[in-house]
Order: structure tokens, then C-alpha cells, then sequence
């Protein structure tokens, strides 16, 4: 009898503990398809963590569970499982489009932290905006963040703010040069003549090349004005404006 009530007590702790290592496939999963719904860029890396990964655990966990006694292996599979998460996490960029005024929520808050962009109600009537916030991290080790606003004008308009800018800002007219790299104050993007803010001018602002920066962009086809504030404490360099709006700042996913 003893026997019994052991085997039963081996049996159930057994299914509590495959049950708890269930919940971890669960919530990857959940945590996925929450990003989606919140217009997460589903990428490889997001298919392969939020997707493969968690169907992988499941499926494993559920042929642990009828042909492997011990959870210990378990453990051990959904421990590598995890590991490999946070390495193909690190990877990630996750991108959040807004392209409209009701979901300009979050952009109210970056304000305090990059006092030289724009407010979104004072720029004179724009037939669009857009606000794209495009993050990239490994927590605790790296953080980067960019805010892409994007305003399109009418021709007049467009013309009339094109002009205030020189009034408003002030340009970095020099090339800049870090751990042996040089990068051009200007460049061109898919028909956005970018410039860069002065640096030196804005420290006050707590721009610091090339770690924290604003740029603007002027597209007289489209009649567009773009503007672009970046931080990453970890770049050390640039090599071009266009390669690093691209790249850094999330623009392959934004056109």
C-alpha cells in the first residue's frame, strides 16, 4: 500500500512538474502573439522564437512526458530552448507603426527626452503624419531606440516649412569622424535629402555623436519633411546617414 501511495505521489509530482515546464512554450507563445496584435515586425527571428520555438518545447515536453520518467531531461531541453530564445532575441528589431493621429499616445512622452522634435499638432496642417518607434535591445546589455515622424504637406505648405527649418535648426556642416570612420553631414535616402543636426551646437540638447542624434529629411517629390531622433549608447561609428537611417533606424521596414 505504502508502494502505491508513493507511486502516486511520484506520479502526480511528475505531471505538476511537466506542467510547469508547459507554461513556459504557453507564455512564449501568448507574449507573440500579443507583439502582433500590437504591430510587431514579424520577422525570422519573430517566427522562430515566438512560433517554432514554442511548438518545439511543446511538442518535446509531450514525448518527455510518456517516454522519459525523469523531468530532469525535460528541464535540461526547455533550459537549451531558452537559451537559444535569448540568443535569437538579441537579434531582434522590433518596430511599432502609428500612422495615425489617435495613436500618437507615446509620442507625447518622448518630447521630454528630445526636446528638438517637433510637437505633432504645430506643423501647420499636414496632409499625413506618420510616427514610427523602432526598438532594438538585450536586456540589460543594449538598448537602442529611434522615432521616425514623418509629415506630407501640400505643395504650398510643404515649401513654406522647407524654409523654416534653416530659421529653426542649425546644421552640422562638417564631416564627422569616430574610431577611424567619416561620416558626411548629408546624404540621400529614397528621395530624402538628410541632413544632421550640429552636434556641438545642441549638446545642451544632449545630442552626442554619433551615440545620440537628430536628423532631418526634406523629399520634394513627395512633399515630405522627415524627422529622426536616435540613441544608442553602444555606437561607437557611422559610416553614412543613408546605411544608418536604414539600418539603425528601422527605415527597410518603414518604405
Amino acid at each position: 500500500m505504502d508502494n502505491v501511495n508513493m507511486n502516486n505521489r511520484f506520479a502526480k509530482a511528475r505531471v505538476l512538474k511537466f506542467a510547469a515546464l508547459g507554461m513556459i512554450p504557453l507564455v512564449l507563445a501568448v507574449v507573440g502573439y500579443v507583439l502582433y496584435l500590437n504591430d510587431v515586425v514579424v520577422n525570422t527571428a519573430f517566427i522562430i522564437t515566438f512560433i517554432a520555438v514554442p511548438l518545439f518545447m511543446a511538442v518535446v515536453l509531450a514525448v518527455l512526458f510518456f517516454v522519459n520518467p525523469n523531468p530532469a531531461a525535460a528541464q535540461a531541453v526547455v533550459a537549451s530552448v531558452l537559451v537559444l530564445c535569448w540568443i535569437l532575441l538579441s537579434a531582434v528589431g522590433f518596430l511599432r507603426p502609428f500612422e495615425s493621429l489617435a495613436s500618437f499616445d507615446g509620442y507625447a512622452a518622448t518630447r521630454f527626452s528630445w526636446p528638438l522634435m517637433p510637437p505633432v499638432l504645430s506643423t501647420s496642417n499636414p496632409i499625413d503624419i506618420e510616427y514610427h518607434n523602432y526598438v532594438a535591445c538585450v536586456i540589460p546589455f543594449y538598448h537602442s531606440e529611434s522615432h521616425v515622424l514623418i509629415y506630407k504637406y501640400d505643395e504650398e505648405q510643404y515649401l513654406l516649412k522647407k524654409a523654416e527649418l534653416d530659421e529653426a535648426y542649425v546644421f552640422e556642416t562638417q564631416a564627422l569622424e569616430s574610431c577611424g570612420e567619416v561620416c558626411e553631414p548629408t546624404d540621400e535616402l529614397d528621395g530624402f535629402f538628410l541632413r544632421m543636426l550640429d552636434t556641438g551646437k545642441y549638446r545642451g540638447s544632449h545630442l552626442e555623436y554619433p551615440k545620440r542624434l537628430v536628423l532631418i529629411g526634406t523629399n520634394d517629390e513627395t512633399r515630405e519633411i522627415m524627422y529622426v531622433a536616435y540613441y544608442d549608447f553602444d555606437l561607437d561609428y557611422l559610416t553614412s546617414l543613408s546605411d544608418f537611417v536604414y539600418r539603425k533606424c528601422g527605415w527597410k521596414y518603414i518604405r
